[in-house]
């Protein structure tokens, strides 16, 4: 039952995201850049990969006074298009979300979940972010909180799909690449609500 509340947790913490906060941009070099006490390694070696990604951009959610977490975007090399980087399908991607605010309620997910998809996505996105969450998953039954240091990723390979992680361990996995393109979107997409959060993790000052 926890894992499945964590996969609804991870399929719903972008949509929570992405509608809090504000952001700073860093240029990503070898080591480390520090965000909200976390430290955000510039280069990765996930498993299964045959190359390393770079720190493309990363930035800090925000409510009010409190950090909610830090989000890092991960590509094979620098690119400052959002088109570009939510379309590459032929390319790895991951998408890290470091918590770092005390406690999220998990209901909260619930209510902004269908509210921020319906401002951020269109179409094809909208159906497809929609479906993944509610096709094999009752979202009223979500009641998971998230904590400080609770890590999601999403990892995106060419032909494979999107790996999703809670803490460093699978809890799903999303075969359709338009679902990356609209996990994407929702944080760097023409309709992203927070424009600096999006150059954020564009590296963009």
């Amino acid at each position: 039952m926890r894992l499945v509340a964590r996969y609804r947790a991870a399929l719903l913490a972008g949509a929570l995201g992405a509608a809090l906060g504000t952001a700073a941009a860093a240029p990503p070099e070898d080591g480390f850049v520090e965000r909200a006490g976390e430290r955000i390694p510039t280069v990765l070696e996930p498993a299964g990969l045959e190359a390393p990604l770079r720190l493309n951009g990363v930035g800090v959610f925000s409510k009010f006074i409190f950090d909610i977490y830090v989000a890092a975007l991960y590509l094979p090399e620098p690119s400052r298009s959002p088109e570009a980087i939510i379309t590459a399908n032929d390319r790895p991607r991951r998408l890290e979300l470091r918590f770092v605010y005390r406690r999220i309620d998990g209901d909260r997910f619930i209510r902004r979940f269908r509210d921020h998809v319906e401002e951020s996505l269109d179409g094809e996105y909208r159906r497809v972010m929609m479906e993944a969450v509610a096709g094999s998953r009752d979202l009223q039954l979500f009641g998971t909180d998230i904590v400080a240091g609770d890590v999601i990723a999403y990892q995106y390979r060419p032909g494979r799909g999107t790996r999703i992680e809670y803490n460093g361990e699978q809890v799903a996995h999303v075969e359709d690449p338009t679902y990356f393109e609209a996990l994407l979107a929702m944080w760097i997409g023409e309709k992203a609500p927070d424009k600096g959060l999006k150059a954020a993790l564009l590296g963009i000052d």
